[in-house]
């Protein structure tokens, strides 16, 4: 019911209405009805002014001050907020055969956008998986148009995870690093989306991969970025449980199960709940 007054007037008449509502309430005239409703208005917004409150302790980096200011006003005027989740195929929805069964593996960002949704509202947030850079390294997407096209979309949020996987026996590492470093800077240029860094998925003893992983955290804190890291809530890489977190494909390469993608959702949604 607040979702709906608000979006036929200004949160702050929200805020004169309800002043108003108030008084009314404390007037002997009102039935039992009318006083309740007025307590559901009340308790909405309410809720609505702590969440907001989260959502700022959670996006509170001084490199995105402006940004995050710009994110709140949104969710407060009842607004989307949009997440586009750029990265390898880590983040893909799925499907494993079993029991002679297709069965479908959602995705962390299906998984994290119902539970944040659950937390914030209905509709409180879109988060899309840009599938169509799914194969890319970090060379040919900053050599491509995959900036102007996500300029076009002018999401508020980017996690960004800079194909580590797929840079992994082709480019090296130095240079992972210094695609990363003009990415983030065109990103800031061109589409002034707020920006969190984030590594793909573990792997069992990962070795360089590793290597990469802690590059990527090194060059997060150099450039004062925001950075997810949510390795820490899978099991330790040279624990073979990670195994029960991952699938293995044709190909031979591994990629979250529907545990691996849950346990992955979980931290995304700490993470924007302010509970980071």
């Amino acid at each position: 019911m607040l979702n709906l007054l608000k979006s036929i007037v200004p949160l702050a008449a929200v805020g004169v209405l309800l002043v108003a509502l108030y008084m009314f309430k404390h007037d002997d005239m009102l039935t039992e009805v009318e006083a309740g409703a007025i307590d559901y208005f009340y308790t909405e917004l309410e809720q609505q002014e702590m969440m907001a409150g989260s959502l700022g302790e959670a996006l509170d980096h001084p490199k995105y001050a402006e940004k995050k200011d710009q994110i709140i006003a949104k969710y407060q005027n009842n607004q989307t907020i949009s997440i586009a989740v750029i990265g390898s195929d880590a983040h893909a929805q799925g499907e494993i055969f079993e029991n002679g069964q297709t069965i479908q593996i959602p995705s962390w960002p299906d998984l994290a956008e119902e539970e944040l949704n659950e937390l914030y509202g209905e509709e409180a947030f879109d988060i899309q998986y840009l599938s169509g850079y799914k194969d890319l390294t970090t060379s040919e997407f900053y050599a491509g148009e995959a900036l102007q096209q996500i300029e076009a979309m002018n999401p508020d949020i980017i996690v960004f995870e800079p194909f580590l996987l797929n840079d992994h026996s082709t480019v090296p590492l130095d240079k992972t690093m210094m695609n990363l470093s003009s990415i983030v800077s065109a990103i800031d240029a061109q589409i002034g989306s707020y920006v969190i860094l984030q590594p793909s998925h573990p792997l069992y003893k990962p070795e360089f991969y590793q290597e990469q992983v802690d590059a990527l955290e090194r060059f997060a804190q150099e450039e004062d970025l925001p950075y997810l890291d949510h390795w820490d809530v899978w099991p330790l890489t040279n624990d073979q449980e990670i195994g029960q977190y991952l699938v293995e494909l044709p190909d031979g390469k591994f990629r979250p199960n529907k545990k691996g993608h849950t346990v992955w959702s979980e931290k995304i949604v700490d993470y924007f709940a302010g509970n980071e």
